[in-house]
C-alpha cells in the first residue's frame, strides 16, 4: 500500500515542475512522505549550460527564417553523468529559441529547496500587482506583447528607438510588469539596450545596468510626455538576506501598489525563456514557513481567503481547481457544439440553394417539343411576324 501511495503522490499532471499556476508543493506534500526534489539539481544543469546556449538576439529581431536559424540545442556531454535526461530536456527547453515573442519572458518557479548559500548568490526583487509584458522599443514605436506574443498596445516612449526623437539609437528589450492604475512599467529585468544584447549577462550585472540606464537616460523615462506614454520605473533589488528581505517587506517601494510577492534571482543566471530553476517565486504569507522570516500582519491578511490549516488549503485549492477546470471543460463543449451547429446551418443553407438554382435551370430548358420544332424551322403560312421579339428559350 506504501508503494502505491508513493506512486500517486509523485504523479504530476504538469510537464513542469514547481509551476507557479498551481499551488505550491509543499502544499501538496503535507504529511506525505517526500521525495528528494530535482531543483537544486535543475539549477546547477542551468548553470553549467550558460555558455552553450548563446544565439544572436538582433538576429532574432529581424524575425530570420527558422530554416536558416535553427533552434539552439544544448549538447549532454559536458554535464555531469549522474544528470537525468529529463533535466537535460528541461535545461534545453530553458535555453530554447522561442518564436518570435511568444513564450519569450523569463518566468519563475515555486522556490522549494532553499540552498546553503542563498543569502549570498540570490537576489530580491518585489512584485507589485499587474500584468507581465514584454516591452520592445525601435524603429520609432514601442511595443507591447504578453506572454503568449501577442501585440497588445503600440505607443510612444523614449527609449532607444521607442519614439521619432529616439528611433537613431537602436532598439531595446525590457522585461517589465506594467499598471494601468498608475501608467507605469516597473522593470524587472533588462534583454537589450541600444542594439546591445544582455541576455548572455550575469543577473547581478543585468539589475544594475537597467537601473543606471533608467535614472540617467535623457529624456527621462520616468516622465510622461506627447513622446513617453508611460512611466518606466525600475524596481529595487538587493541580496535575499532575512535583513533585506523584512526592510523590503516594510518598505517595498512600489509607489502606494499592493505587494503581489518576491522574485528571488540566482546571481549568475542568463537571461533564458521560459520556466527557470534559477528565479523563485514566493507571496508574502509563504516567507516565515520557507524561509521562517517574519512578515508584517497587513502582507498575513493577504492570505487567501478561508486558509486555516495547511490541510483546508489543499483541499480548498483543489476544490478550485477542480471547478475551474469542469467550467472550462463545459465552456469549450458548448462553444463546440454552437459551432457545429453553426457549420450545419450554413451547410444546409448552401444545399438547399444548390437545390433552387438547379429546379430554376430545369424549369428555364423544359418546353413544348412541338413548339420547340416549330421554333427551329419556321415557315411564313404558320408563323406569325413577331419582329424584334426574341423567342429563344431561357
Amino acid at each position: 500500500m506504501d508503494e502505491v501511495l508513493d506512486s500517486l503522490n509523485s504523479f504530476n499532471v504538469s510537464s513542469h515542475h514547481n509551476s507557479t499556476h498551481a499551488e505550491h508543493p509543499r502544499f501538496s506534500n503535507f504529511k506525505c512522505k517526500t521525495s528528494k526534489s530535482s531543483q537544486e539539481a535543475r539549477r546547477k544543469a542551468v548553470l553549467a549550460a550558460r555558455s552553450l546556449a548563446r544565439y544572436d538576439l538582433l538576429m532574432h529581431m529581424r524575425n530570420v527564417d527558422e530554416k536558416l536559424d535553427p533552434p539552439t540545442e544544448i549538447s549532454s556531454s559536458n554535464t555531469d553523468s549522474d544528470v537525468k535526461d529529463v533535466i537535460m530536456e528541461e535545461v534545453e527547453m530553458c535555453y530554447r529559441r522561442p518564436k518570435r515573442y511568444q513564450d519569450f519572458l523569463m518566468l519563475s518557479e515555486w522556490l522549494v529547496e532553499v540552498p546553503d548559500t542563498f543569502a549570498s548568490s540570490y537576489v530580491v526583487v518585489p512584485c507589485p500587482v499587474g500584468t507581465r509584458v514584454l516591452v520592445v522599443s525601435g524603429s520609432g514605436l514601442t511595443y507591447m506583447y504578453g506572454r503568449n506574443g501577442k501585440c497588445m498596445e503600440r505607443f510612444y516612449s523614449v527609449l532607444p528607438g521607442g519614439c521619432p526623437v529616439t528611433s537613431p539609437r537602436g532598439y531595446s528589450m525590457i522585461d517589465c510588469i506594467v499598471s494601468y492604475e498608475t501608467n507605469t512599467f516597473y522593470a524587472l529585468d533588462l534583454i537589450a539596450w541600444m542594439n546591445q544584447s544582455f541576455m548572455g549577462c550575469e543577473t547581478q550585472f543585468r539589475l544594475q545596468w537597467l537601473t543606471s540606464r533608467l535614472k540617467e537616460s535623457s529624456p527621462d523615462p520616468a516622465v510622461v510626455s506627447d513622446d513617453n506614454a508611460y512611466r518606466f520605473v525600475g524596481l529595487p533589488h538587493a541580496p535575499s538576506t532575512p535583513e533585506n528581505i523584512q526592510a523590503m517587506l516594510q518598505h517595498p517601494g512600489l509607489e502606494g501598489l499592493p505587494l503581489d510577492g518576491l522574485l528571488f534571482y540566482h546571481k549568475e543566471g542568463h537571461y533564458t525563456h521560459g520556466p527557470t530553476p534559477l528565479v523563485g517565486w514566493l507571496k508574502a504569507h509563504m516567507l516565515p514557513e520557507i524561509l521562517d522570516v517574519a512578515v508584517p500582519e497587513a502582507l498575513m491578511a493577504t492570505r487567501p481567503r478561508n486558509y486555516v490549516s495547511l490541510p483546508q488549503h489543499i483541499a480548498y485549492g483543489k476544490q478550485a481547481r477542480e471547478a475551474r477546470l469542469a467550467a472550462n471543460a463545459a465552456a469549450k463543449q458548448q462553444a463546440q457544439l454552437a459551432k457545429n451547429e453553426r457549420r450545419r446551418q450554413k451547410n444546409l443553407a448552401q444545399a438547399n440553394d444548390m437545390d433552387t438554382s438547379g429546379s430554376l435551370d430545369s424549369n428555364a430548358s423544359s418546353s413544348d417539343p412541338a413548339q420547340d420544332q416549330a421554333s427551329s424551322s419556321p415557315s411564313s403560312s404558320e408563323v406569325p411576324d413577331l419582329g424584334d421579339v426574341n423567342t429563344d428559350p431561357r
